[in-house]
């Protein structure tokens, strides 16, 4: 098996990493593929010529145009999403977004693109923002005994279960879940702000 590991990042990018002992995957000295600049008074990132230089990095990222904080996910093993079947499903705990990639795809020396998975509430296109009803919506996510998932906010304090097969959206890159409400979660504490990047890097 893999061990998937999700890294919040400090100034620009959001990862994740598949962990193996011994391996040094930069920080502080890398921010996903980019090299990291120490100087507080520096907020560029430099893309590296050279990726034979020690470091591991990460099979996913994403900038902070797309999301502030990474949320890890698990493989999804249910069987009422045939399309994510096999999918790692994560997603960005402020704004809620959801995304997977190909477990099986994921590997050591390639960085693969990240998909979104968007949602619907009772039939109509919607986003967790929506949902949750609020710009912070403190995404979670879990998974029942039988592998399926369950998406959490906290602004709310709701999870939800989404049920019935996705199906292909108008853009190939995105699936579609229907979302169905779920008990009512109590609130336990608040996430750790997240801090805005300066900006999208340079690729």
């Amino acid at each position: 098996g893999k061990l998937i590991c999700s890294d919040i990042g400090e100034d620009n990018v959001e990862e994740l990493n598949i962990i193996q002992k011994g391996r040094n995957y930069g920080w502080p000295l890398r921010e996903g593929t980019f090299e990291f600049q120490l100087d507080p008074n520096k907020f560029s990132l430099l893309t590296l010529d050279s990726k034979d230089d020690g470091f591991t990095y990460p099979v996913a990222q994403f900038d902070h145009q797309e999301g502030r904080a990474v949320l890890g996910g698990y493989v999804y093993g249910g069987s009422r999403h045939p399309l994510l079947h096999g999918k790692y499903v994560f997603g960005e705990i402020v704004s809620g977004h959801l995304y997977y990639v190909d477990a099986a795809d994921l590997s050591l020396g390639k960085v693969l693109p990240i998909q979104k998975l968007s949602v619907q509430m009772n039939g109509n296109p919607t986003t967790m923002e929506q949902v949750a009803q609020s710009g912070r919506v403190d995404l979670r996510l879990g998974r029942d005994l039988d592998g399926e998932l369950i998406i959490m906010e906290k602004a709310q304090g709701r999870c939800y279960c989404p049920r019935g097969p996705p199906t292909p959206a108008r853009r190939r890159r995105h699936l579609t879940a229907r979302l169905a409400p779920g008990s009512p979660r109590p609130r336990r504490g608040s996430s750790p702000p997240s801090r805005p990047g300066p900006g999208r890097p340079s690729r």
